[in-house]
C-alpha cells in the first residue's frame, strides 16, 4: 500500500505542473529564438531581392550587347568603326562602347561591345562581348557569293 500512496502523490505533483503552463522565462526564451529566426529570414529576403535586381540588370545589359553585336554583323566589313553612344533602357545611365580593331593580316576585325550602367546601389557596372569578324561572309565561303 505504501507503493500506491507514493504513486498517487507523484500523479498529483505532475498534475500541478501541467496546470501551471509556461513560465515567463520559457516564453521569453521562445520569443528570443523566434526573433532571431525572423531576423535571419528578413535578411535572406533582402539579399534575395538584391541578387534578383542584379541578375535582371545583367540580363538587360546582355540583351543590349547582343543587339548591338547583331547590328554590327549586318554592316559591311570596310565600314566597321569604333563608336560610343547612350541607349534608352530599363537600366540607369546606359552607355554602349564599340571597339573595332584589326586582327591578324587585315582579314579579320575584332569587335568588342561594352555596356556600362549604374546599378540600383549607385555602383558602375559593365558587361563586354567580343567576337572576330571576317571580311568574307558565310555565303562567300560556301561558294555562293555573287552568283
Amino acid at each position: 500500500m505504501l507503493v500506491g500512496a507514493c504513486s498517487f502523490q507523484g500523479d498529483v505533483s505532475m498534475k500541478r505542473l501541467q496546470d501551471k503552463g509556461f513560465s515567463l522565462l520559457e516564453v521569453l526564451v521562445a520569443l528570443a529564438i523566434f526573433g532571431v529566426l525572423l531576423g535571419a529570414l528578413f535578411s535572406l529576403l533582402k539579399q534575395e531581392k538584391l541578387l534578383l535586381r542584379s541578375a535582371t540588370e545583367m540580363f538587360h545589359a546582355r540583351l543590349i550587347a547582343n543587339e548591338t553585336m547583331e547590328t554590327l554583323k549586318g554592316h559591311a566589313f570596310e565600314k566597321l568603326e569604333s563608336s560610343s553612344f547612350k541607349q534608352a533602357s530599363k537600366l540607369k545611365d546606359v552607355t554602349v562602347n564599340v571597339l573595332v580593331s584589326d586582327f591578324g593580316a587585315n582579314m579579320l576585325k575584332k569587335l568588342v561591345v561594352t555596356v556600362q550602367w549604374v546599378d540600383g546601389q549607385g555602383r558602375e557596372k559593365h558587361l563586354s562581348l567580343a567576337t572576330l569578324r571576317s571580311q568574307y561572309s558565310v555565303r562567300d565561303a560556301k561558294g555562293g557569293g555573287g552568283q
